[in-house]
């Protein structure tokens, strides 16, 4: 039997979401979507997540230690970042502590990409 990939999305961005979703479906890919980083938490507690696209910045918890958190609960899923900027050594800091990659919400294109990558190398 075939493992399908499984994509769980978190933001608070419905516009960016949205596009982001649209580009998934096109591809036919597996996602659930959280609005918020307690809910994401629980949902990997409950089930197993491939891929986590997460936004860096929250009301109640820096990107970087929901990366940790994600890390801890669940290493081996993939967890890519995306920001409005990236400033400073973010993109560096993020892949030091267990990112996949980091992008600019600009640049879904390549997102988008790399979770076809992942699904190339892994479940194909």
């Amino acid at each position: 039997m075939k493992t399908i990939m499984k994509i769980l999305i978190l933001g608070t961005d419905d516009q960016y979401i949205q596009e982001l979703s649209n580009y998934l479906d096109i591809y036919r890919l597996t996602y659930q979507i959280c609005q918020s980083p307690q809910a994401c938490l629980q949902s990997i507690l409950k089930d197993k997540y491939h891929v986590v696209i997460s936004s860096v910045f929250y009301k109640d918890i820096f990107g970087l230690d929901l990366l940790d958190k994600i890390k801890e609960l669940s290493p081996a899923t993939s967890v890519i970042l995306n920001t409005t900027i990236i400033v400073g050594s973010l993109k560096e800091e993020a892949i030091k502590r267990g990112a996949f990659a980091v992008y600019e919400k600009s640049e879904i294109d390549l997102l988008v990409k790399t979770v076809l990558s992942i699904q190339n190398k892994y479940f194909d």
